[in-house]
């Protein structure tokens, strides 16, 4: 957290709460309170009290950072209310200022200028979709008739082989499904998971299940399960999901950057568009529990349709966005300025559109702000390299930027290419990569209208591309169908 910027912490006791997974309890007693949109531009933190490490209290607290303090004021008096807090709060319900930032909360997510939580949120994520979901209408099951679709799904899926147990069918998805570049996993499209479970119904039991869980407010999981048994595992997919925005969607492959050939072809896999993940993969597969719902169980023949109608809302969503692929949406949170380069190139992006040519430069302008921060800070300390990543839009988490500064302490200076060494160095890294990153947008764009000078330092919300057409790119297959 940063040290002196206006701070809130709600503090739970834990005996109180009285929950295995307590955080996300505490997170919906917040959000059952406070809207994420009443909070946009905050910075959110987690965890045990350093008096509850240390064993002297029993209290778990979140923390809300943000630049106004209205914001937080009125948090406060929602939450100060909460019937639900109050039977949980230890005392005293609400510590401010520096009084929190001492604590040793990692990050929880950040809400972005949109109201939308986003990044690393785990247990706030989760609370928020199970808050979301429980507010949502009881909506009628699905017709059972649906219109038929074509069959088969792709030349995976054509002539399936006769199998007569479902271990074959186990062995059979992973040889045909699991990619050459990560042999731990498997993916297909709905049709061909649709495909599938028609062609052996005779061997398994479908259960599909919407939730929320840290990766999304709205997953889908289709279990199969051996026939008339209580015993073994299932075969888990898992997708068919929205990220928060399209800059989480495209960090996702990023998890996997340890195998450089799987998270390029991750993208593909996943049917990543949008906020999107078309396609499904490989879940976690555990044994059948006592508390599954029987009520998530379908029919070989009604899966179709609930994937369907799921799959509808997600495109009319894109449709709204006029299509744009994720690969715009991305350039707008990287600060690879390579990485940017090469997207725009695989998407063949249209740079002389008005509005993408709009994205890029308010991207350009925060990492002029940023570079004028850090070229008008007397001292470089932690708390500006954390306000230097805040106001250049950048993805490190506190942890990391911590571990980083600490890191930097063991740089020796670089005589030759002029490397301070030290901490510092970590200024002229980062002024030297926005530098670059400017270079190439500006390279794509044009020349900027306006001088760093001119720029005040506080970030520009970089809104997501909603206008530009599909005649802005060129025309070519669904980005999910990977097969073709």
């Amino acid at each position: 957290m940063i040290t002196d910027r206006p701070t809130l912490g709600i503090r739970f006791d834990i005996g109180k709460v009285n929950a295995g997974f307590y955080g996300q309890a505490c997170w919906k007693i917040i959000w059952a309170a406070v809207d994420p949109e009443m909070l946009e531009r905050s910075d959110l933190f987690e965890g045990d009290t350093d008096a509850t490490l240390q064993g002297r209290e029993n209290v778990f607290c979140i923390a809300i950072q943000n630049a106004e303090p209205a914001l937080l004021a009125a948090a406060r008096e929602a939450l100060a209310v909460s019937k639900e807090l109050i039977l949980v709060a230890a005392t005293p319900m609400f510590v401010e200022g520096n009084a929190v930032v001492r604590e040793p909360l990692p990050r929880a997510g950040k809400i972005d200028g949109n109201g939308i939580l986003t990044g690393d949120a785990l247990a706030a994520r989760s609370a928020l979709g199970a808050i979301r979901k429980e507010r949502q209408p009881l909506s009628p099951p699905p017709p059972s008739n649906d219109t038929p679709r074509a069959k088969p799904a792709s030349d995976r899926t054509h002539n399936l082989p006769a199998l007569s147990s479902f271990e074959d069918l186990r062995a059979f998805v992973k040889v045909r499904f699991t990619p050459k570049e990560y042999l731990y996993s498997y993916w297909m499209t709905p049709e061909e998971l649709c495909d599938i479970v028609e062609e052996y119904a005779d061997l398994v039991e479908v259960q599909f299940k919407e939730y929320s869980c840290p990766l999304s407010e709205d997953l889908c999981s289709v279990r199969l399960f051996q026939k008339n048994s209580a015993e073994g595992s299932p075969i888990e997919l898992v997708g068919l999901f929205p990220f928060a925005t399209p800059a989480d969607a495209a960090r996702f492959p990023q998890e996997y950057k340890s195998n450089p050939e799987y998270a390029r072809a991750l993208p593909h896999l996943a049917g990543i568009q949008g906020r999107f993940q078309m396609n499904f993969g490989r879940g976690n597969e555990n044994a059948r529990s006592l508390s599954e719902d029987p009520k998530n169980s379908v029919s070989p023949e009604v899966l179709w349709t609930r994937i369907r109608i799921r799959r509808e809302r997600f495109e009319a969503e894109l449709e709204r966005s006029n299509g744009v692929a994720s690969s715009a949406h991305t350039n707008s949170q990287m600060q690879d300025a390579d990485f940017a380069t090469e997207r725009a190139t695989q998407t063949d992006l249209v740079i002389e559109d008005t509005e993408v040519r709009q994205h890029l430069r308010e991207l350009a302008d925060n990492y002029r702000r940023a570079i004028a921060y850090m070229d008008n800070c007397r001292e470089w300390t932690l708390e500006a390299l954390l306000e230097t990543n805040r106001i250049s839009g950048g993805n490190m988490s506190e942890a990391q930027c911590r571990q980083t500064w600490q890191d930097a302490r063991f740089i020796f200076p670089d005589s030759e290419d002029k490397h301070p060494g030290g901490t510092e160095s970590l200024r002229y890294t980062m002024r030297s990569t926005l530098m670059e990153a400017i270079s190439t947008f500006e390279g794509l764009i044009g020349k900027p209208e306006i001088k760093v000078a001119e720029i005040s330092q506080e970030p520009k919300a970089v809104a997501p591309l909603t206008k530009t057409t599909r005649a802005a790119l060129p025309a070519k297959k669904r980005f999910w169908q990977f097969w073709k």
